[in-house]
């Protein structure tokens, strides 16, 4: 059972690492204090986000915001570098260019651990980041590009097999979540 749920904390894998999130802001929800560990932990981090986010908020200039957004939350972070792909939000279909697109950013980076949303997200576009980067992982491996994939909880609980501990980032989390503020403002208005 041990191997299939973590009954302990683990140490963190292998870097650098290569994250995607398929909005501004999924990146840290969903594994911000474990990127925080990271930078704690001098191991370099790339992020790429796949959509604008255009469909997060009601702001005339939302996408702008987002982009800015995810900047500042990068920087602390610690992150190594950012891509940001601009692909329709709620739009995301996993294709064969998306998929090489996925495919050439891992192998220019070459990272040792790569994260990506858990295949049994709700959200369309976290799902249709699961399949796309398993996707280019699976075309890689047969050229001997292998590096270790890690899936993340967004928004639903998936299943995991790896549990790190936050507990000296938690506070750090918290700030770099507040930075999210259209993110914010909608689980305000949404929450009644």
């Amino acid at each position: 059972e041990d191997v299939l749920i973590p009954f302990n904390t683990s140490s963190l894998p292998s870097g650098p690492w290569l994250v995607f999130a398929p909005h501004p802001d999924d990146e840290t929800f969903g594994m911000g204090g474990t990127i925080l560990k990271a930078k704690d932990e001098g191991i370099d981090t790339h992020l790429v986000v796949l959509t604008d986010g255009s469909k997060g908020g009601n702001a005339l200039d939302l996408t702008k915001i987002r982009v800015n957004e995810v900047k500042r939350a990068a920087e602390i972070l610690g992150l190594k570098s950012l891509a940001c792909w601009s692909e329709p939000d709620r739009a995301l279909y996993p294709s064969s260019d998306l998929t090489r697109k996925t495919s050439d950013i891992i192998s220019s980076i070459s990272p040792a651990s790569v994260f990506f949303p858990g295949a049994l997200e709700i959200h369309p576009d976290h799902r249709a980041t699961a399949y796309i980067v398993w996707d280019s992982l699976r075309k890689l491996r047969s050229f001997g590009i292998v590096p270790e994939p890690f899936s993340y909880e967004i928004s639903v609980q998936n299943p995991i097999n790896l549990l790190i501990d936050i507990t000296g980032q938690n506070e750090e989390k918290n700030m770099v979540m507040q930075l999210y503020k259209i993110r914010i403002n909608n689980f305000v208005h949404s929450s009644f």
